[in-house]
């Protein structure tokens, strides 16, 4: 090989090694420029590198993208923390509707029942719109004279002593048919108490009762409200005649 060939390479060569020197400046230069801040002048200092040095530093930059995790990838996690916090409200806002609910519930229900207690009691219904129970007719085991009376319209058959066991415990009230009205008979103590009550007595029934059931073993005076009620309309007609009946307990 002669002189010429050898120094024609050996000039290849370092501008070869020039070349490639200049190209890693340029490289090194990107990367400085990409570092910082960029301002309104880098436009143009990009502008001026080689086409191959242009190349190198796309490259360089891609390599940096690649390395570094990009901004948009955190929008799909704010989007589920968005999407969880409204699950929470619409649960948070459901259970708050229902505690509303319960508690208007709650004070219809107070209303109703301070109402209730505030209002009158239910006049009861004219007495022919009830079921009147009358009293059974039973025959007493003594004799039971009718006294003479005036007034035929409240005739009562009573006994002058009433005496009762617990093998004989009915003593009777008797109420003959010349009588034009019912009657109730209630027994009352000497406090007032009441004791007894009868249903409904039709003219011409002998009413039974069992003394043993609220009376003492002892000889006592009890006190016999006799209720005149209207035997068609049901109407109470008086609730003012009272007699005395003398029990012996024995």
């Amino acid at each position: 090989m002669s002189n010429r060939s050898k120094a024609k390479q050996n000039r290849k060569g370092r501008q070869k090694q020039q070349e490639q020197k200049k190209q890693q400046q340029k490289a090194q230069q990107v990367k400085k420029d990409q570092a910082q801040p960029e301002t309104q002048e880098q436009p143009n200092i990009r502008a001026q590198p080689t086409q191959a040095g242009t190349a190198q530093a796309q490259t360089d930059q891609g390599q940096m993208q690649q390395a570094t995790p990009r901004q948009p990838a955190a929008q799909p996690q704010r989007g589920q923390v968005g999407a969880a916090q409204e699950n929470k409200k619409r649960k948070n806002r459901g259970i708050i509707g229902g505690i509303i609910i319960l508690i208007i519930l709650l004070l219809c229900l107070f209303l109703r029942s301070c109402r209730a207690r505030d209002e009158p009691a239910d006049k009861q219904p004219d007495i022919p719109d009830m079921e009147r129970v009358y009293e059974e007719d039973r025959h007493a085991e003594y004799p039971v004279l009718v006294p003479d009376a005036a007034n035929k319209r409240l005739n009562l058959a009573l006994s002058d002593n009433y005496v009762i066991s617990e093998d004989s415990p009915f003593f009777y009230i008797g109420f003959p048919k010349e009588n034009i009205y019912d009657v109730i008979f209630t027994l009352k103590g000497g406090d007032g108490q009441e004791l007894y009550r009868t249903g409904y007595v039709a003219p011409g029934t002998n009413v039974a009762i069992d003394g043993t059931g609220f009376l003492d073993r002892r000889e006592q005076k009890i006190d016999c409200l006799v209720s005149v009620y209207d035997h068609e309309s049901g109407t109470l007609i008086s609730d003012c005649t009272t007699v005395v009946l003398n029990i012996k307990f024995e």
